[in-house]
């Protein structure tokens, strides 16, 4: 996978700049991480690994939203 994304100057020159995305992913790893039970791979089936995935992002966004609103 290229994470990488060029950029070019005025004059013509072309150089390659790490894009965002790596850093998103790996942000997201992150708090993931915060969970307990997503750290280790304790599942036996990979929908119940993803329901937790999904509930654990669940409770950060619904955090941040609190935040937000007081």
């Amino acid at each position: 996978m290229n994470w990488y994304g060029r950029v070019q100057a005025h004059g013509g020159q072309t150089w390659l700049r790490p894009a965002a995305a790596p850093m998103v992913v790996e942000r997201s790893f992150a708090w993931a991480a915060r969970f307990r039970r997503l750290v280790r791979d304790y599942e036996r089936l990979s929908q119940t690994l993803a329901a937790f995935h999904y509930f654990a992002f669940a409770c950060l966004m619904l955090s941040r939203i609190f935040k937000m609103l007081y």
